[in-house]
């Protein structure tokens, strides 16, 4: 989540404009990391982002929606929500899922801090604004089976 190839341009781009705001980007991003059974180095990353007025929109309802999402991909599978620290948000959370043994982070969500809240929305005190990323790798590898990101990376669709 808030990967700063994809999260900076979506958020350059939103301005408050007195109605609930809803985006949605995704694509490739990018980090210098050994790649793992679980991390790549290159991905694709889906990142979705609301603001509206605080009380309209809330962490833990947005954290409803994930849920809901994440059990359509993974059916009744046991999830983990814990704190994360990101640069760009007062609160973050990650959310991992329990299969065949293993615990993995699929995503992260956070309400942005003030400083960031203050380019989007005139009044951080009365208004929210909430992001989050699905490492989309990752999420085709639970619902397929993949135990190994770097297959998916490698994969190609012969016709």
């Amino acid at each position: 989540m808030l990967r700063y190839d994809l999260t900076l341009p979506l958020l350059l781009s939103v301005r408050w404009t007195g109605t609930r705001q809803e985006l949605r980007a995704a694509g490739k991003v990018y980090r210098v990391e050994n790649e793992s059974s679980t991390h790549l180095e290159a991905f694709h990353q889906l990142e979705l982002f609301a603001a509206d007025v605080r009380g309209r929109l809330d962490v833990w309802a947005f954290a409803g929606r994930i849920l809901e999402a994440v059990d359509r991909l993974v059916p009744q599978a046991e999830v983990r929500i814990s704190p994360t620290d990101y640069p760009m948000c007062a609160r973050a959370f990650t959310l991992d899922v329990h299969h065949e043994g293993d615990w993995r982070e699929i995503m992260a969500w956070g309400e942005y801090a003030d400083w960031v809240l203050r380019g989007i929305a005139p009044n951080p005190s009365s208004h929210v604004a909430i992001g989050a990323g699905f490492g989309l790798e990752r999420a085709a590898g639970l619902r397929f089976g993949i135990r190994d990101v770097r297959q998916i990376a490698g994969a190609r669709v012969d016709a």
